[in-house]
């Protein structure tokens, strides 16, 4: 657990560098809250699967980074480097009862309904709907883990301030 220094008379005289270190900590780590949200908030309303591949590109250039949402020869993500990838190294699906295809599969099937099934979904739902969620709830979810440690800093840091 970080030790913080209440900003008093005190630790602005006495404790001034380390007060300095603390509330340059708090704006860096502000910053990189809210470039977070801001992300998410791009992910929650994007509805095209290569415009997130964009949003992943620059989600994992802009440094948050995790196993999830990063390159896997075996999983969703089948490319060298995450800033070079292309739509046709994104596979999703294997989602209640999808085949897994690469985006460009999925993009030339944008109308396809899922149809009959045992899931409770309705069968009016598009198929590419299922996968844009599937999708966007990877990097939400990830995103939001990844900055958790940092909105923890945040809130303990607020009640020494």
């Amino acid at each position: 657990m970080t030790m913080f220094i209440k900003d008093n008379l005190f630790n602005r005289i006495f404790r001034k560098s380390q007060l300095e270190e603390q509330r340059t900590k708090y704006q860096k780590v502000s910053q990189e809250v809210e470039k977070a949200d801001s992300f998410l908030r791009t992910v929650a309303k994007c509805d095209s699967l290569i415009q997130m591949v964009a949003i992943h590109k620059d989600i994992w250039g802009s440094g948050f980074r995790n196993k999830n949402i990063g390159p896997d020869e075996y999983g969703m993500f089948r490319t060298k480097d995450i800033p070079t990838m292309k739509p046709e190294e994104v596979f999703l699906g294997n989602i209640f009862g999808l085949w897994t295809f690469a985006i460009p599969e999925w993009e030339n099937n944008r109308n396809a309904l899922y149809g009959a099934n045992g899931f409770g979904i309705n069968p009016g739902t598009r198929t590419y709907d299922l996968v844009l969620n599937q999708y966007r709830n990877l990097l939400q979810a990830n995103l939001i883990a990844i900055i958790k440690p940092e909105k923890d800093w945040l809130e303990e840091y607020k009640k020494y301030v």
